[in-house]
């Protein structure tokens, strides 16, 4: 039996759609420990995407109709182990999703998308007012044959863009909302007892405070003044640099360390000739005249690349044996060639990744930029533990040979038709912390 990946109908039969919700039950339940089946284990993983979907979906029947019989469907959805209040509240604010816009509710029920792609369709629309909302809604057949053919995130970035369009601003009333939505929520932990905040900032904010967090960061690091009690796990121990890091910039010793401007790479491509893209750090979506104005206060650093190569950028860009970590202008160079983990298919942002030595440096491997790669946490500790050989070519294309006999190729994936930008236009740049 063949499943379809069309749309179907919402008026679909139920003995029909009985049928399918038990073909994926089936192909979920195919997979045992061991499997070796590559397409069994897909399908598998795709019936059990369309199952979670549809189950969601019949969550908000269920919570549509607590809030037509009890005073608090709050509590009374969070009454069993399964949700908590934050959960359950989030279940009802979908349930109001998929009510105000029905066929987002019906393509859920026929598995066609994830409650994530409800979440990020009910966030645009608070952020509109009520004229920009009936407009939004209006286009909600075109909305979800998108949402069906993307993921949560780059349906969430097609919304941002109906959201301008709307705007017919160049995004200024966008910013404007984002500046008026900055919250801090703070709460304790109910099992720890730890503090947590919770920080939601405008791009324009965020460009300068990441590059505040990453300058102070680092300096502590390259100090050796890693705070006591630091994790052995390296992720772990970067997130806890991290956090010692912004108390300090709030509590006071650590202001020193984050003083400077916000650093944009501006990258010169000789492939292209629609003018240079800027790079601030961390993704960002603004209007080119705020762009303009964030360039006149911050210190910019120019990255000339031919493809994967680099034509040139400030900074000695070659150490040798004389230092292990990679310096602030190779890592510089690293984000302009890249989007993300140079493992091909890796989606993890350069700005989460660390620097690795595609020939150790236990063997004498060198700290020069044609021996530096940017990978995730994952990746660097397969590397060392699963046995993985990798070379790097002049070009930087990047040819990575698994145990099991797998060969992965991939280039330097900083990918033209992923920015934003056009010629020194609206800024984007690579996810978390600027290296």
């Amino acid at each position: 039996m063949q499943t379809t990946q069309t749309s179907q109908s919402a008026q679909t039969a139920p003995t029909s759609q009985s049928a399918q919700t038990a073909h994926w039950l089936a192909d979920a339940l195919a997979v045992r420990a061991g499997c070796v089946d590559r397409s069994v284990i897909d399908a598998a993983l795709v019936g059990i995407s369309r199952l979670i979907a549809v189950l969601e979906s019949q969550r908000l029947v269920c919570a549509s109709a607590l809030r037509q019989l009890s005073p608090v469907p709050q509590r009374d959805l969070a009454a069993g182990p399964w949700l908590d209040g934050r959960d359950a509240s989030g279940v009802l604010d979908r349930a109001g999703v998929a009510q105000r816009v029905p066929a987002f509710g019906a393509a859920l029920a026929l598995g066609e998308l994830s409650a994530a792609h409800l979440d990020r369709l009910g966030g645009a629309i608070r952020r509109l007012d009520h004229a920009q909302r009936e407009r939004f809604v209006q286009r909600a057949d075109e909305l979800v044959d998108v949402a069906r053919d993307t993921t949560p995130a780059e349906f969430a970035t097609h919304l941002r863009q109906v959201e301008r369009e709307l705007d017919a601003d160049d995004g200024m009333a966008m910013l404007a909302r984002q500046q008026a939505g900055v919250r801090l929520r703070t709460w304790v932990g109910p099992d720890d007892g730890m503090h947590y905040w919770q920080l939601a900032m405008d791009p324009e904010t965020a460009v300068s405070a990441t590059s505040r967090l990453s300058t102070a960061a680092d300096a502590l690091f390259h100090a050796g003044g890693m705070p006591a009690g630091a994790p052995i796990d390296l992720r772990e121990r970067e997130s806890f640099l991290r956090g010692h890091a912004l108390i300090g910039l709030i509590t006071g010793p650590g202001g020193r360390h984050g003083g400077g401007r916000p650093e944009y790479i501006i990258v010169e491509d000789r492939r292209y000739r629609d003018g240079p893209r800027i790079d601030p750090g961390i993704p960002v979506e603004l209007p080119g005249s705020v762009v303009a104005a964030m360039r006149a206060r911050a210190r910019q650093v120019t990255v000339v690349l031919d493809g994967g190569s680099v034509v040139g950028a400030p900074g000695v860009l070659n150490l040798g044996r004389t230092a292990r970590l990679a310096n602030p202008a190779q890592r510089r160079v690293l984000r302009a060639c890249y989007a993300t983990c140079a493992v091909p298919g890796c989606t993890v942002p350069v700005g989460d990744c660390t620097i690795l030595h595609v020939t150790w440096w236990r063997w004498g491997g060198l700290t020069n930029l044609d021996n530096l790669v940017p990978v995730c946490w994952s990746h660097h500790a397969q590397m060392h533990r699963g046995q993985w050989r990798v070379t790097l070519a002049a070009d930087r294309a990047i040819t990575i040979h698994l145990p099991d006999g797998t060969t992965l190729r991939g280039m330097a994936n900083r990918q033209r038709s992923a920015e934003v930008s056009e010629p020194i236009g609206r800024a984007h740049g690579s996810h978390g912390p600027a290296p």
